[in-house]
């Protein structure tokens, strides 16, 4: 009987440390794992609000603060006419409310809604068409992250280059 139990003990021990073995050694693969950068795309960082993404390397970066702790964030390729626009403004609610949206679109148009995410990891997303005064017919996605509303905008015709930049984003906190 003191066998079986002393027998019974040393494998639930090794069954412990190998379970530790496991998850660490998961863990640091995760961690380690190598970034893929697309091909010729440049890295943009933002310390502030915690992110990064790649753009193609002609883009011009540019940005502007807004006051109240909002800024813009413009990426523009001008050899090839697209670009998007990133609006960041402090914003404590869990959804977008429809207050929010009338606020920041004046136009009121918000068709073809997607429910999408954003970066690694993943968060939640509504992607949308809108109309801009200034712009014309828009591509839109936006997403609520670490204490901020995020807007992005970029024409229609450019939703795949969007998409693309988008595709490459990742947070850092």
């Amino acid at each position: 009987m003191k066998n079986l139990s002393l027998l019974w003990s040393i494998g639930v021990v090794a069954l412990f440390i190998a379970g530790i073995f496991f998850f660490s050694r998961n863990d640091q693969t995760a961690v380690t794992m190598p970034e893929i950068v697309p091909e010729g795309y440049a890295k943009y960082e933002n310390q502030k609000y915690g992110f990064y993404l790649y753009h193609p390397p002609a883009a011009v970066i540019k940005e502007y603060e807004e006051g109240g702790g909002a800024r813009t964030i413009t990426l523009e390729d001008l050899g090839s006419s697209q670009g998007l626009q990133i609006f960041i403004v402090p914003y404590q609610d869990q959804m977008i409310t429809d207050e929010r949206f009338k606020r920041d679109v004046p136009s009121g148009v918000r068709l073809n809604m997607e429910n999408s995410s954003v970066g690694l990891p993943q968060v939640p997303a509504v992607v949308f068409d809108s109309q801009d005064q200034f712009l014309g017919e828009t591509r839109e996605a936006w997403f609520i992250y670490g204490g901020y509303l995020y807007e992005i905008t970029t024409l229609k015709s450019s939703e795949d280059w969007m998409s693309s930049v988008l595709g490459t984003w990742r947070f850092t906190n």
